[in-house]
């Protein structure tokens, strides 16, 4: 890989990183809103079914032009990653709404 093709990759995957963190940021601040105007359990329930759709998605993403070893990895940390995300916000309602 030359140096330009390095440069443009690692340019593609900082861009990539902070927009993930947004978007982390934004629905975890979106479904904590949810959460403390309803029963936080309720909502948890919801936020569940939410996550088994998006993992299920995700599982079934079409690529082109990557290798099938690369894209199993990908699908495979972008489930991890949507766990990491799910469970964080988990906590943070539970956090937020004890007692409600």
């Amino acid at each position: 890989m030359d140096e330009e093709t390095l440069q443009r990759f690692q340019n593609n995957a900082a861009t990539l990183g902070i927009s993930l963190h947004a978007l982390q940021e934004a629905l975890r601040r979106s479904l904590l809103r949810l959460c403390k105007a309803g029963d936080a359990s309720a909502e948890l329930k919801w936020f569940s079914e939410l996550q088994v759709d998006l993992v299920h998605r995700t599982k079934h993403t079409i690529t082109e032009g990557i290798a099938m070893s690369d894209e199993v990895s990908i699908i495979d940390k972008s489930i991890s990653y949507l766990g990491f995300v799910f469970d964080g916000v988990r906590r943070d309602v539970m956090k937020e709404t004890k007692g409600k």
